[in-house]
């Protein structure tokens, strides 16, 4: 009988629960409990394009395990795109919408049962009933710098008056090309300014003169020199590794003319390197030598800077790269020009006013991919010293005891002192065994000097008929003598 009682109150208990859950889900989902295998389907339908100022409505469907019969709620909302969009009726399963402006659209509709909540979306493109697009120049044309071009672009529905700009510094600045024209135009003459220099960050731009939010860019274009033979090598007579440059201090708002005569220090580098400044800002660089090109092509350099940078190739100093001025960031631009295989002479000028001061150059062709340009391919030519001898000179008789005047002058010395060995000749200048004595040049550009050479007393000359040399001790290429016999007699 206990145990029969210890039953009856346990399934009393379980029924009791049963009863409970039933009543809260009926009470919670009206519709009836949403079971594992009856899913929510939302659907908005496929991504569509309208125009601008079409009527649009938006319709959803949502169903459970196939059926549409269970109540649902609705809220539909904009995710994204270029303006508000309308939405007249947002908790309904069809609403009106409407877009004021052209441009793509991301809308969402969210439905739930009030027990299971699922989210479809869409995507609608409208297309601006003025919408239109650049054909000329597109993008990867190369537009010849005082030639005639075509501008030339297509439209849905014509403009009033439309305006041409152009940017040379990938769209930050615009400048007017053209005055508005006329209705129905779709193309328009530009005549390219001769003065612009070469660069490959070029847009133009296609506007409403009178609205100038409806507009249309082109892609990426050059502006390049016109057409030229390819530059031969220049000449040098003995290109060694290095740079020449020249150092300079000074307030510059734009890359000034570097005179030579105030550098600060003049000397050799790997490459375009300016670390080996004085001063943080207010100084400038003047680099100058020769680079080897490997090959015949076309060859793009590039010159990034902060502030003011120039990149010259040839011997006209032919400006290839401008990049010239005060900037608030390292700015890049670049020029291409042909050139043949050998050496060529580059010059690179720079300037830092304030800020991190920075200068990359770099440059690509046949076969070299974009690059810095390395120390491999730089150099510069060992200058040509100058050193004569301008006394003794012939005819001049000497006797045993009488003192020689020995002048001489050196044009471009070295940096570094020679010691400079003087040597008598006994035989017409066929050799000259007979050391006199020893001289150290000066680092200065040009040396000039005179020394007294003594004819000892006791030689046992003959009569000869002599010339002297001058040789650098450790650079016997360099040497020099007097251009005429003297005689020495007893």
């Amino acid at each position: 009988m206990r145990v029969k009682t210890i039953k009856n109150i346990f399934w009393g208990t379980v029924f009791f629960l049963l009863s409970i859950c039933v009543i809260w889900q009926c009470k919670n989902n009206p519709a009836g409990p949403s079971v594992n295998n009856r899913p929510l389907i939302v659907s908005i339908g496929p991504d569509t394009t309208v125009k601008l100022n079409e009527e649009v409505y938006l319709s959803g469907s949502a169903t459970e395990n196939g059926v549409s019969d269970t109540v649902f709620t609705y809220s539909w909302n904009q995710i994204s795109g270029p303006d508000t969009v309308v939405i007249f009726s947002p908790s309904t399963q069809i609403t009106k919408v409407q877009f004021r402006q052209g441009g793509i659209y991301r809308l969402s509709l969210t439905v739930s049962d009030r027990v299971i909540t699922k989210s479809d979306t869409v995507v609608y493109t409208v297309i601006d009933s003025i919408s239109f697009a650049v054909l000329r120049p597109g993008a990867g044309d190369r537009v010849v710098i005082g030639d005639s071009v075509l501008v030339k672009w297509q439209i849905v529905t014509p403009l009033p008056q439309t305006m041409i700009d152009l940017s040379i510094d990938h769209g930050k600045t615009w400048n007017v090309l053209s005055i508005p024209s006329v209705l129905n135009d779709t193309q328009w003459v530009w005549r390219v300014d001769p003065s612009l220099l070469p660069n490959d960050s070029c847009l133009v731009k296609v506007r409403d003169y009178q609205n100038s939010s409806h507009f249309v860019i082109s892609g990426y274009f050059s502006l390049v020199s016109p057409a030229m033979p390819a530059l031969n090598a220049d000449t040098t007579r003995n290109p060694v590794p290095q740079l020449n440059y020249d150092y300079y201090l000074g307030a510059w708002t734009a890359l000034p003319v570097f005179n030579p005569d105030s550098s600060i220090v003049s000397q050799t580098v790997d490459s375009f390197d300016i670390s080996s400044t004085f001063a943080p800002n207010n100084f400038g660089f003047d680099f100058s030598g020769y680079i080897n090109v490997p090959t015949d092509g076309l060859y793009t350099f590039y010159c990034n800077s902060d502030d003011g940078s120039k990149l010259f190739i040839g011997n006209n100093d032919s400006c290839i790269v401008s990049n010239d001025g005060v900037k608030t960031a390292p700015q890049e631009a670049s020029g291409s020009v042909e050139l043949k295989k050998g050496y060529h002479i580059i010059r690179v000028v720079y300037f830092c006013a304030s800020g991190l001061p920075v200068l990359t150059v770099s440059w690509q062709g046949p076969g070299i991919p974009k690059q810095t340009i390395g120390a491999s391919v730089l150099f510069h030519e060992l200058t040509p010293y100058i050193f004569q001898l301008l006394s003794p000179h012939g005819p001049h008789i000497y006797t045993l005891g009488d003192t020689v005047p020995i002048s001489w002058f050196y044009k471009n010395s070295p940096t570094e002192a020679h010691y400079t060995e003087f040597n008598l000749s006994l035989d017409g200048g066929k050799s000259f065994p007979i050391p006199l004595f020893t001289h150290t040049i000066s680092t200065q550009p040009n040396d000039t000097g005179t020394v007294l050479w003594t004819i000892p007393s006791d030689t046992t000359y003959c009569t000869i008929h002599g010339l002297i040399q001058a040789v650098e001790y450790d650079r016997p290429q360099v040497n020099a003598s007097t251009d005429a016999e003297f005689t020495i007699k007893k």
